[in-house]
């Protein structure tokens, strides 16, 4: 409900607080596929480094700080370097979560737990709706800025409470 909107509402962020045009915002979109393709050769490459649970928890702690680090820029340059590093955590966070489910969930239960995960693809029309109404009434930093905070303390405090292979705990 986070990663993917910011691309959908790109066209407003550049033009409002960038000042640029559309070949601009084309230019920042390709910067999140490129991230993403960087990390999609490492990991085809090397696979993951750590544990796949904390990587993945990496990922969206990472992803959330590019959403904030891209939220509080006015300067081009910064801004596609926020959206290449959303793209590489975007893409380890997903890759992460996918591999994560095929191989922990049984194989009787596979297809309802997929199905139920991929309701963040047909969320994100929702909350691209639901981001881009607060941007009409407020301003695109402001929103990202408030969704980018409280994504990152979600994505802290699971961190916080969870053991040194991703899963949540009660011990802590």
């Amino acid at each position: 409900l986070v990663f993917q909107p910011v691309v959908f509402v790109l066209p407003v962020f550049t033009t409002e607080v960038l000042g640029r045009g559309a070949d601009a915002g084309g230019i920042l979109a390709a910067a999140v596929g490129a991230g993403g393709i960087v990390a999609a050769i490492i990991i085809a490459g090397r696979g993951y480094i750590f544990r796949r649970g904390p990587m993945t928890l990496m990922g969206l702690i990472g992803g959330c700080f590019f959403i904030l680090f891209f939220a509080q820029s006015t300067w081009y340059y910064a801004s596609m370097a926020a959206l290449a590093g959303l793209g590489f955590f975007q893409y380890i966070f997903r890759v992460g979560n996918n591999t994560l489910i095929q191989t922990l969930v049984p194989d009787p239960l596979r297809g309802r737990v997929m199905s139920i995960y991929m309701l963040d693809n047909g969320l994100t029309p929702l909350a691209t709706m639901a981001i881009s109404y607060l941007i009409h009434i407020w301003s695109p930093g402001g929103v990202y800025t408030v969704i980018a905070v409280i994504s990152l303390a979600l994505a802290l405090l699971h961190w916080c409470y969870s053991d040194e292979s991703g899963r949540w705990t009660k011990n802590r």
